[in-house]
């Protein structure tokens, strides 16, 4: 969006709107909503030569007052210098403004480079740059480069971020209120800079100001006044004043330096304004090295004549940043702390080190021990001391100075600070502690015993440990010793492998010292306490095998590859165990468990470092003694055949308690193992000798496996099979029944078998479900199915009957005779419906149903037994074959039997008769007119308005009217007099016209229409009709009704209508339209008023 020179663009890239967003008039661009918005040059401008258009922001807060607004603007190469004025002015509200790119904003006639009101806080953020110009000129129109214009307060200014400002004035401030801020005379409101923002501020003093220029950053000239300047951060601030006065501050401004790099160039006397209040608390500053100033409770140090605040001190940096080579920094105490004023430590032979004197140092919070420097100096009877290189560690007494080095850190400043104290090294008072690893004091022959000799002194001594019993070494110091708090831990190690120790109690063992005399003089010998020494346990154990074949006895064969061996031998000793003959726990064959006994240690010599852990042991040998093998098969067995075919009844005799049997089969499992699995016989069988519920087969009996033998070879006894029976079946009856004829179906079956049980048959169906069960003799037999008896349902079915023996268990036995399947059929027995009949009607086109009344409907041909069981149902409308008229038209009525017995019959169909009438017609033919003969001696008479389907005929005369109503002579309209609407060539009289009768309608009433003779009556140039009762328009003279005759009373004058006209409209069949076909033909007055009633009639309906 351009405005002027300028052009206004929103960052969010929507359209800005005019008169809400923004505003331009007279070279005024204005801000009104709080949307960001960048401001650079129109298309076409370029930063190298200024616009004079000036920029303002208007963000006023809504019509309650409530809430404080800002506008957002971001400035991007931009060129202001307007011909009056400041170039950016926050008038109303605060302003975000964030630079990019190199900008310039110039104030011309009072104005300021950037202004913001009183109540327009302003804050400078941004990565580019901005050159800020004030008003030049005389004192009155002085103003800010940046803040207030010549005759203006103006708000608190914030400058931050990495962004770049260079402010120039002339005679104000250019920051705050004299270069940056409040213009001459006037106030500004409190100025920061901070973040990594770079600040050059030219204005009219130094630092402090004076009564008469504006300084860099401040209070104005001539009694402009500033509420606060600071400044911290990283920012770099130059601060300049031309006319001999401050560069920060200015008249009583509070000035703040926290941080930043601060660099105040200016002409003139360096020392404070006495009005002003600065207080220096960080930062870095250029100014020239005089050396590093000296810092002590009393003088903190100065930066441009100005004391750093109390806490703080002015250092030397010029090694880390020649261009800003003083900062300042707070000053924090350490802290130093000694064990005590006078401290005693006991000789341990080790050097004094800084844990030994010193308990603390801090600085700040961190440990600062470390860099603590002992100095050290011998003390003398007579107080003299004498500097010692390095630290004491022999008995006597000396002088301790210990000094934390000042030090800067984490931003602060650490003085030095310095402790004294005497020390003595004294002789040891406490003997060392001896403790054995075992607290029980138990060991055992092989174990290390280990003993810990506690020594108290920091560090190890010359000093060395060893274990005596007497006058004997037993053992010496371990590995190195351990250090634990204020004592050295040795670890004395004596292996009681070494057999200089026998098994027994030890309560004379002592410890004694080599090395440091000192030391060594001074503890001694010290007791060990007592311990127990035992035997070591040897654990005697079995490996190897035997085995033998079963003889009754338990030696273990001469062969078996048994040997003795010891766990739990130390020091890889040559000691072994021997023990008595080995022997099998018992004699039974499947023993495995060898038993060794009267263990005893060998050589005897190492009884005294051993003991056994048992005498007597047993062992589990993979093989032991196996069972003795069978030779002979069981003899003397016979088998007896089952009593028939296929039955369980066989047996095999001469078997005993201890034989095993089982069928013979060619490898089932295929597994190699024929035959079922082995079933030993039981007592109840070896009592009688038989094993009985044998099938006939081949079947093995052996010996069976025992504790002692081996399981037998098999002896193969053969069951033999039964005679086979023998049967016949033979259907004997019909293979159709009808349900309710009595029949049976029966078959005969011719047995001969040997069972002394009987046989039993059972005759199934298709399903296989039982029909019929029961026994048959030998000889020949009649199975009966009686079919009344509804054990076969309706329907072809196929029976198979089956022979059995051993009634008791026909479902697990296979038949010994099956007949083929016979095929029979249940047939339903045929019923029929009586009393059902059709309801008579007239037609209906193209409707083939009838009303069907049921209420006196039976059925014919139910047995007695199922008539609460059968019941007939039918459907409400029947059907017949075409919609046409006829007297008794067959119907087919839809029908079913229902209920529990239903399916035992079969309804034959269901027909009944209906009577179709025709049609009457209830109306006669309408619009018929009878017109004239042309003359007197002609026969062309004519009846106009006929149609297809009428039919005509010369009015019948008779003495009443029922015999008019039975003449005949009707004569059909024809084609052609349809086609052309007329029946032509009649001479004057009476006719009669009716719809014929058809194939769907009777013929309908028949209206006369009179064909009058010739005449020729005066001519009326507007016939009236006389009003009558059935003629609202005229009551007195009524219409002719539909049956009174019509004359024909057309002048001459009337015109004819033609033919195709008529012919058009009669084919409509419309009344009117044959009434209007009157007019067109020339017909009378009467004629008229005719067609004007039945069109009336019409409407009205």
């Amino acid at each position: 969006m351009e405005t002027g020179a300028l052009s206004l663009e929103s960052d969010d890239g929507s359209a800005l709107e005019e008169g809400t967003d923004y505003a331009y008039s007279n070279g005024v661009v204005t801000i009104m909503s709080e949307k960001p918005m960048t401001l650079s040059m129109a298309h076409g401008q370029t930063p190298e030569a200024a616009s004079t258009d000036r920029v303002e922001t208007h963000v006023e807060a809504d019509g309650d007052g409530d809430g404080a607004l800002t506008a957002h603007l971001t400035i991007e190469n931009v060129n202001i210098s307007p011909s009056s004025g400041s170039a950016l002015h926050a008038v109303a509200g605060g302003l975000d403004l964030k630079v990019e790119g190199d900008n310039v904003l110039e104030g011309v006639g009072g104005g300021a480079g950037i202004e913001n009101g009183v109540d327009s806080p302003l804050s400078i953020t941004g990565t580019g740059s901005v050159e800020a110009r004030g008003s030049r000129g005389g004192m009155a129109s002085a103003s800010a480069a940046i803040g207030c214009g010549a005759s203006s307060d103006c708000g608190d200014i914030s400058i931050s971020g990495n962004v770049t400002v260079e402010a120039y004035s002339g005679k104000a401030a250019a920051i705050g209120a004299a270069g940056v801020g409040g213009s001459i005379g006037h106030t500004t409101g409190s100025i920061t800079v901070s973040g990594n923002a770079r600040v050059l501020a030219v204005g009219g003093s130094g630092v402090g100001g004076s009564n008469a220029c504006g300084a860099g950053i401040g209070a104005g000239g001539w009694g402009g006044t500033c509420e606060k300047v600071v400044i911290s951060g990283n920012a770099f601030v130059d601060a300049y004043n031309a006319k001999s006065y401050r560069g920060i501050g200015g008249g009583t401004t509070p000035v703040e330096i926290l941080g930043g790099f601060v660099k105040v160039s200016m002409i003139g006397d360096p020392d404070i304004d006495p009005n002003g209040v600065v207080r220096i608390a960080g930062g870095k500053f250029h100014q020239d090295c005089n050396g590093i100033p000296f810092v002590s409770s009393d003088d903190r140090g100065s930066v441009y004549g100005i004391t750093a605040a109390e806490g703080f001190g002015v250092f030397g940096c010029a090694e880390e940043d020649p261009a800003y080579p003083w900062k300042v920094l707070r000053i924090e105490d350490q802290s130093l702390g000694l064990v005590d004023e006078s401290i005693e430590t006991p000789y341990d032979g080790a050097p004094l080190s800084s844990s030994d004197v010193v308990s603390f140092a801090l600085r700040g919070q961190t440990d600062a021990r470390e860099d603590v420097v002992l100095s050290w100096s011998s003390l003398a009877g007579n107080g003299e001391t004498k500097p010692l290189e390095s630290a004491p560690q022999a008995i006597g007494s000396y002088q301790l100075e210990a000094t934390l080095p000042a030090a800067e850190a984490n931003g602060m400043y650490y003085p030095q600070v310095v402790k004294t104290a005497q020390v003595d090294i004294v002789a040891p008072t406490e003997r060392p502690s001896i403790t054995l690893d075992r607290t029980d004091g138990l060991y055992t022959y092989g174990d290390d015993i280990v003993v810990s000799v506690s020594v108290p002194m920091d560090e190890r001594a010359d000093l060395s440990p060893t274990l005596y019993s007497g006058g004997t070494a037993l053992g010496s110091v371990d590995g190195s010793p351990r250090i634990e708090e204020d004592r050295v831990i040795f670890s004395v190690r004596y292996p009681s492998s070494a057999k200089e120790l026998a098994v027994g109690s030890w309560d004379d063992l002592v410890v004694r010292f080599s090395g440091d005399e000192t030391l060594t003089g001074a503890f001694g010998e010290v007791s060990v306490p007592a311990l127990q020494l035992e035997k070591a346990v040897l654990s005697p154990s079995l490996s190897g095998d035997a085995s033998k074949p079963f003889d009754g006895k338990i030696d273990v064969p001469e062969n078996a590859t048994l040997s003795l061996s010891l766990s739990g031998v130390k020091n890889e000793d040559p000691v072994s165990a021997t023990c008595s003959p080995f022997k099998f726990a018992t004699s039974n064959a499947g023993e495995k468990t060898v038993v060794c006994s009267d263990i005893a240690i060998a050589p005897t010599t190492f009884d005294a470092w051993y003991r056994l852990s048992a005498t007597e042991i047993e062992f589990e040998v993979a093989s032991g003694i196996e069972k003795a093998a069978r030779v002979d098969a069981p003899q003397g067995l016979t088998g007896i055949a089952p009593l028939w075919k296929g039955a369980a009844n066989g047996s095999i005799n001469g078997v005993e308690t201890g034989m095993e049997w089982r069928v013979v089969e060619t490898d089932p499992s295929g597994d190699g193992e024929a035959g079922k699995e082995w079933k030993a016989v039981s007592e109840n069988e070896a009592s009688p000798g038989s094993i009985i519920g044998l099938e006939a087969g081949t079947y093995e009996i052996r010996w069976a496996e025992d504790d002692s033998y081996k399981a037998s070879p098999a002896a193969n006894v053969e069951v033999p099979e039964a005679p086979d029976p023998e049967a016949e079946f033979t259907m004997t009856s019909d293979s159709q029944i009808t349900y309710g004829d009595g029949g049976s179906f029966a078959i005969d079956v011719e047995v001969a078998h040997t069972s002394d049980k009987g046989a039993f048959y059972e005759v199934v169906d298709e399903n296989g479900a039982i029909v019929v069960h029961g026994s048959v003799a030998n000889g020949k037999n009649t199975v009966s199915m009686e079919v009344d008896s509804k054990i076969l349902p309706v329907g072809a079915h196929q029976l198979t009957l089956s022979l059995y023996f051993d009634q008791d268990s026909l479902s697990a036995r296979a038949p010994f005779a099956t007949s083929d399947p016979m095929n029979v059929e249940v047939l339903p027995r045929p019923v029929e419906a009586l009393g059902v009949s059709a309801v008579s009607r007239a037609y209906e086109a193209g409707n083939c149903l009838v009303a069907i009344d049921s209420s006196s409907a039976s059925i014919s041909g139910v047995l007695p037994a199922d008539e609460s069981g059968v019941f007939l149902e039918t459907s409400e409308t029947g059907s017949m074959a075409n919609d046409s008229v006829g007297m008794g038209k067959p119907v087919e009525v839809a029908a079913s039997l229902t209920g529990s017995g239903a399916k035992w019959y079969d309804l034959a169909p269901v027909q009944t008769t209906v009577d179709i009438s025709k049609l009457p017609r209830m109306e006669a033919p309408l619009g018929l007119v009878g017109i004239s003969p042309s003359n007197e001696n002609t026969r062309d008479g004519k009846i106009k308005g006929v149609m297809q389907g009428m039919e005509w005929r010369i009015a019948p005369v008779g003495p009443t009217a029922a015999a008019r109503s039975t003449a005949t002579g009707w004569q059909t309209v024809t084609a052609a007099q349809a086609s052309s609407g007329e029946i032509g060539n009649l001479a004057a009289g009476t006719y009669e016209v009716r719809w014929a009768e058809d194939a769907t309608n009777e013929a309908s009433p028949a209206v006369s229409v009179r064909v009058e003779a010739f005449s020729a009556p005066p001519v009326s140039e507007n016939p009236q009709i006389p009003n009558s009762p059935e003629n609202p328009e005229n009551p007195d003279n009524p219409l002719p009704s539909e049956k009174e005759e019509v004359s024909s009373n057309a002048t001459p004058e009337a015109p004819e209508a033609n033919d195709e006209e008529l012919t058009s409209l009669i084919s409509t069949g419309d009344r009117v339209a044959q009434y209007c076909i009157l007019v067109l033909g020339g017909v009378s007055a009467l004629a008229i008023a005719t067609m004007l009633h039945v069109f009336r009639k019409s409407r009205r309906a």
